[in-house]
């Protein structure tokens, strides 16, 4: 899957990606737990099944912590 492949009339790239690559069953809960860390700075954590390419369903296990500067500010993820 290329980039532009996320690249969706009105939605960001990230939840582009979210519906085309996660389980419809878990796609809500990502979105929403992602989004959360994102905007907070807490940790991610989740499990959710990932479509493959060809297209099989896949459990995986994913997580996140943000890394910060001297000023606390979150540099990157």
């Amino acid at each position: 899957m290329d980039v532009g492949d996320t690249d969706k009339p009105g939605m960001t790239r990230q939840a582009a990606l979210i519906e085309t690559v996660v389980h419809p069953d878990h796609a809500a809960k990502l979105a929403d737990t992602l989004g959360r860390s994102l905007v907070t700075g807490e940790h991610f954590s989740m499990r959710y099944r990932m479509r493959r390419a060809d297209g099989v369903y896949r459990w995986i296990s994913s997580r996140a912590d943000p890394m910060r500067g001297q000023d606390g500010r979150i540099v990157q993820w």
